[in-house]
């Protein structure tokens, strides 16, 4: 089921980065969903790994925050397709997982994904930081 935030407001002064979020944790959703809201990015969720490629061409985010343990297909699936994919390809993804190992870290960074964050060790501050600096290095 996809989950839809509603646009915030823009100031001049804040860039606007659209984010995707693949993640079936209820409670990290809301968590991700208010500091999303708050930073001024226009969010949308989806809870497993089955419609997230869809959800990615549909949206069109500019960085995609992606779990590695959902339901449907796991994050690795789901980073193979979005990085097969010749709309969505380009976009970076962040891995959001609690997998902390380093096969883990270089199955994903081999797969293609831009960053690697430990959701038990990154305050959702930092995440936010990484979400815009992708977006701005990857700006057209």
């Amino acid at each position: 089921m996809a989950i839809y935030a509603p646009l915030t407001p823009v100031f001049e002064d804040v860039a606007v980065v659209r984010v995707l979020v693949v993640e079936d944790d209820p409670l990290l959703r809301n968590m991700l969903s208010v500091k999303l809201s708050n930073s001024h990015c226009p969010h949308m969720f989806s809870n497993d790994g089955l419609q997230a490629l869809d959800l990615a061409k549909q949206f069109d985010p500019q960085v995609i925050v992606l779990d590695l343990m959902l339901p449907g297909k796991d994050g690795f699936e789901v980073l193979a397709e979005l990085k097969a994919d010749e709309q969505v390809k380009a976009t970076p993804v962040i891995i959001f997982s609690n997998k902390s190992g380093d096969n883990e870290r270089s199955k994903a960074i081999e797969l293609g994904a831009s960053a690697y964050r430990i959701k038990a060790m990154t305050d959702l501050n930092e995440l936010i930081a990484e979400v815009r600096r992708l977006a701005k290095s990857t700006a057209k």
